[in-house]
């Protein structure tokens, strides 16, 4: 919602729980004010030129919020007036600065001592059990599980036992917990979140987990990729608004991403079967002062 509000041009200040913006950042769902991180596989030559290995995480979009203030404490706070600047650091392990501020006035830039880079997290492939992937819900209907994944015919099976677990789906909001993080600790299990527990949650995710493409081919998949694209251009070089043909969910979510990607404002119309994207040259278009606010 917060990154929704900010897109769309309305001046916004909030507050999150966390002492440093390293709390922030390693928070999985806090994170995506502060631009979100993805895990990266670099070629050879830029793990040699970065003297790092050929996984890190890097930020994976530009921060909902242009400035960070942490509160040290009741008459201190270190500002940060760029977020993409200092985000970026952290992740690369390098020193990370910021302004000191207090009721006396402002002090000297503060730095922050240089920390390792942040590890990344757990990556689940399917591709690499062998046999059925055994799914630990957390917090989730273990009957909903099994139902989709009967449903999507997956290889996997749902079980109670999280030490024999490929994989743990949890929800969104339960992912903080400390019985959860102590299990992650101590297994390296991944973590995938939903929203809700329902069966469109869940559906979605496996899809995505198991590299499916659910009813729809990667040829009618494909197609909408390049739909979405082209519409994107026309966007940016025209300046008009651009809807889409009517597509399933699934695929508006790939056609969603790809806006996202270009840094586009797309917004989902319509009712079923004939829902689709609208994509806007920029963020008030198509949009009424209601709808904006």
């Amino acid at each position: 919602a917060a990154r929704t509000i900010a897109e769309r041009g309305v001046p916004l200040i909030g507050t999150a729980h966390g002492n440093t913006l390293e709390n922030l950042v390693r928070n999985p769902t806090l994170s995506e004010l502060v631009g979100g991180v993805q895990t990266v596989t670099l070629g050879d030559e830029e793990a040699r030129q970065r003297g790092s290995r050929k996984t890190v995480i890097e930020r994976k979009a530009p921060p909902t919020f242009d400035a960070i203030v942490e509160m040290r404490g009741y008459e201190e706070v270190i500002v940060h007036t760029d977020t993409a600047d200092a985000v970026d650091r952290l992740l690369r392990g390098q020193t990370v600065k910021g302004v000191r501020r207090t009721p006396e006035g402002e002090g000297p830039p503060m730095e922050e001592p240089a920390a390792a880079p942040l590890a990344p997290p757990p990556v689940f492939s399917a591709s690499e059990i062998k046999g059925a992937v055994r799914i630990y819900p957390y917090g989730l209907s273990r009957d909903l599980l099994e139902r989709v994944i009967r449903d999507l015919r997956l290889d996997a099976v749902a079980t109670n036992k999280p030490e024999r677990a490929h994989l743990v789906v949890t929800l969104r909001a339960r992912a903080d917990e400390p019985r959860l993080q102590r299990l992650v600790k101590a297994t390296g299990v991944p973590v995938h979140v939903v929203k809700k527990n329902t069966t469109a949650q869940l559906r979605r995710l496996l899809l995505g987990v198991f590299n499916r493409l659910g009813d729809k081919d990667e040829e009618e998949t494909e197609a909408a990729v390049r739909e979405a694209e082209q519409a994107i251009r026309r966007v940016l070089d025209e300046g008009i608004q651009v809807e889409l043909p009517p597509r399933a969910s699934s695929v508006r979510a790939l056609q969603h991403r790809v806006a996202s990607r270009h840094q586009v404002v797309a917004e989902s119309v319509g009712c079923e079967p004939q829902r689709h994207l609208v994509i806007y040259p920029h963020a008030f278009a198509g949009l009424s002062e209601d709808q904006v606010y």
